[in-house]
């Protein structure tokens, strides 16, 4: 055993979760700054904050981070945080059916991850009441285990339907799916024989590749959906064009 070796280690560990946070950061601030000068009907910019708002609150104190800044933060029990973690899946939820647009392009698609809303929903009001009667269901295989083998069944569907769209967007998506329920299932196995570096390095990983990249295909989305309009009025202009011929004809 060197002291001097854990010590390094310790120091790059810290060192790694700053970066972590601070990318999170960034990217919340930018979706934030977006949403605000954007300020349109889509709502992207706006649910992709959230998530990432999510992400940063429970990763940050998963590291000490909040705790450092908010010293209150510190005698709030850990538990609260691991139940805060399902707002993460909550709000990626909903940023995905923005993001996919799934209410027009997929209906069916929408339900599916309309119901996985109430499912982690559920899941919050069961992990919070256990907590107060201080039963330990996070870390429980028969409460784990049936949600296994639901993310299980539904991550191929999901992959199914998105699969069908072959657009730009759902190539992204499904890249991004892949990695972070690899990465959350990872987590999830991790977290429940309690081995808390695992779980980290697993989620946290996926979930910067995850922001990356719908970063980047939130631009691609607005850059397609600039042309789409672009080319509405393109039509609008050449039919009134069409029109004013046809009523100087007559």
């Amino acid at each position: 055993f060197n002291p001097d070796d854990f010590n390094a280690e310790n120091l790059a560990m810290h060192t790694a979760q700053y970066v972590f946070s601070a990318i999170i950061g960034l990217l919340l601030l930018l979706s934030a700054f977006y949403s605000f000068i954007i300020r349109s009907s889509d709502k992207i910019y706006t649910h992709y904050a959230f998530y990432l708002f999510t992400i940063f609150v429970f990763f940050s104190y998963q590291y000490g981070i909040l705790g450092d800044t908010i010293s209150i933060i510190r005698q709030i029990p850990p538990a609260w945080f691991w139940i805060f973690s399902d707002f993460i899946t909550i709000t990626y939820i909903f940023f995905s059916q923005s993001f996919l647009n799934m209410k027009q392009t997929d209906p069916l698609l929408f339900r599916v991850f309309n119901f996985g809303k109430y499912l982690v929903g559920s899941m919050v009001v069961i992990e919070t009441i256990s907590y107060l009667v201080q039963v330990d269901v996070l870390h429980s295989l028969w409460f784990k285990s049936p949600i296994f083998v639901f993310e299980f069944f539904v991550f191929f569907f999901i992959f199914y339907r998105v699969y069908r769209m072959k657009t730009t967007l759902s190539w992204l998506f499904l890249i991004s799916t892949i990695v972070l329920g690899a990465a959350n299932l990872a987590g999830q196995i991790a977290s429940t024989y309690k081995a808390v570096l695992p779980t980290n390095v697993f989620i946290q990983s996926g979930t910067i590749i995850d922001a990356f990249l719908f970063f980047i295909g939130i631009g691609i989305r607005f850059g397609i959906s600039n042309k789409e309009k672009q080319q509405i009025q393109n039509d609008l202009i050449s039919q009134l064009k069409i029109n004013e011929r046809i009523q100087e004809q007559n």
